[in-house]
Order: structure tokens, then C-alpha cells, then sequence
């Protein structure tokens, strides 16, 4: 990690165990939901390929080797680098979107996009390491006017 002299700050983004948590317990209470619905059997087995379909693709999405996963992000004065495994892609600085002691919702807008495309980065308790979390949220705080 970079400190913030010189107004860098590299993160390593480490793959979330309590956001994967969340989906399966999301996913199974979805499923469970449907023993509660009053619909024909067809009906409710299609809802429920659906429903494993969706915790099946979130769970390739979310793999560590996966292409579409930012693996670390490079702040700098003026711009980020998002970096992905295969890729890197040059985006705004972060707004925090959503900030809370859980929960950091980073929105980048891509530099090289006339269309205003956003990404937005969620970060967990245990997306961070303890002194990368510490280091973005005070550049949030104090030194992210955006």
C-alpha cells in the first residue's frame, strides 16, 4: 500500500466472504418465500430455476479469477485506475455514494466514456484490509471534493 503523500493510494480489493454470505442467505430465503405463495407447481418451479440461476451466476461473477472483478484501484490526485485481472480502466475520482461503518458504496464515472457509464464498488468490512479501509475513508472524507 501507498500512503497518502504525493495523494496516491493503491488498495488491493480482497474478494468479500460476508457480501457471498449475504447472497446465498438472500437466495435461500427467496426460495423459502416461495413455499409461501399460492401459485400452480409449474409457476413456482420456474421462480425457482430462476432464483438458483441468479445465486449460480452471481457466484461465477464473484470468483476470485473472475475477468469482470476489480481486483485493486489506484487513486491519484487527479484520477483512479480500476484494475481488473486482464485489464486496467482509467475512471474519476470515487464518490461515496453510500458510507457507513458496513458499507461503502464507491461510484466511479469512466474517463474515456462520452455516455457518463458508471461503476460503482461495493466494499464490505472485509473488502479492505484494516489500514487500506482506514487510508480510503479519511481520503474520502477529507480530501475527495467531488
Amino acid at each position: 500500500m501507498q500512503g497518502l503523500g504525493h495523494s496516491m493510494l493503491s488498495l488491493d480489493i480482497n474478494h468479500s466472504a460476508m457480501e457471498f454470505a449475504l447472497a446465498v442467505v438472500s437466495h435461500v430465503a427467496a426460495l423459502l418465500a416461495l413455499t409461501l405463495i399460492d401459485l400452480p407447481l409449474l409457476v413456482l418451479s420456474i421462480l425457482a430455476l430462476l432464483i438458483g440461476f441468479s445465486l449460480w451466476h452471481y457466484s461465477l461473477s464473484a470468483m476470485p479469477g473472475n475477468d469482470s472483478r476489480v481486483l485493486s484501484v489506484l487513486i491519484r490526485s487527479t484520477d483512479c485506475v480500476l484494475r481488473y485481472r486482464a485489464t486496467e480502466l482509467a475512471v474519476s475520482l470515487p464518490r461515496a455514494e453510500y458510507y457507513s461503518e458496513f458499507l461503502l458504496v464507491l461510484v466511479f464515472r469512466v474517463s474515456d466514456s462520452n455516455s457518463g457509464r458508471c461503476i460503482r464498488l461495493n466494499l464490505l468490512p472485509d473488502s479492505l484490509s484494516e489500514d487500506h479501509d482506514r487510508c480510503l475513508r479519511r481520503l474520502l472524507r477529507f480530501d475527495c471534493h467531488n
